[in-house]
C-alpha cells in the first residue's frame, strides 16, 4: 500500500521519481523488482515498436502532470506531438499507460489510479501482473477486462498479444 506523505522523502535524489502527488498529498511510489523490471523493459520495447509504425513513442517512468497532480505510470505512450513543462513533465494526455504491479501492491490501487487517468482524458490503460502473468485493459466505467494469455492488448490502434509480454528476448 502507498504511504501518505505530507512532503517529499528527503532522499538527495529527484523526489518526483519517487513519489506521485495527489490530493495535496505525496504519496511514496513502491519500488519494483527484478521481475518487474523485465516486463518493463520488455513492454516499452515492444511499444516502442508498435508506436513507431504509428506516431507514437513509448516511455518509461514518464511522469503525467495535470492540474496541480502528478502520477508516474510504469510506461506512457504519447503522440510524436507531445508537450513538456519546464520540469520535463508530460502535458499531453498519453495514450495508453501502464501499470505493472510491484511487490507490496494491489491490483486495486493501480485499478484506482487507472481510474484517476481516464479522469485525466487518457483513454487506454493496462495493467501487468508480472508474477501471475495477467493482463487487464481499462477504457473507461467500471470494467478492468482480464485479457486472455493467447489474446491480444489493445489501446486503440496498438495491439500486442499478451504472451509477448512474458516472452523474454533472446
Amino acid at each position: 500500500m502507498a504511504t501518505q506523505l505530507t512532503t517529499p522523502p528527503a532522499t538527495g535524489l529527484e523526489p518526483d521519481k519517487y513519489v506521485e502527488f495527489i490530493d495535496g498529498q505525496y504519496v511514496e511510489r513502491p519500488l519494483g523488482s527484478g521481475t518487474h523490471s523485465d516486463c518493463q523493459f520488455n513492454i516499452t520495447r515492444l511499444l516502442k515498436a508498435l508506436g513507431k509504425e504509428h506516431g507514437m513513442i513509448a516511455r518509461q517512468e514518464y511522469t503525467v502532470a495535470h492540474d496541480r497532480e502528478w502520477l508516474v505510470p510504469d510506461i506512457a505512450v504519447v503522440t510524436a506531438e507531445f508537450k513538456e513543462d519546464t520540469r520535463g513533465y508530460l502535458l499531453t494526455t498519453p495514450h495508453l499507460c501502464v501499470e505493472i504491479l510491484s511487490p507490496g501492491q494491489s491490483e486495486s490501487e493501480l485499478f484506482r489510479k487507472c481510474r484517476r487517468y481516464h479522469a485525466w482524458g487518457v483513454p487506454h490503460c493496462w495493467v501487468i501482473d508480472p508474477a501471475a502473468q495477467a493482463c487487464f485493459e481499462y477504457h473507461g466505467g467500471d470494467i478492468f477486462q482480464l485479457v486472455e494469455p493467447n489474446a491480444t492488448l489493445t489501446a486503440g490502434e496498438l495491439n500486442l498479444p499478451a504472451a509477448e509480454i512474458f516472452t523474454e528476448e533472446r
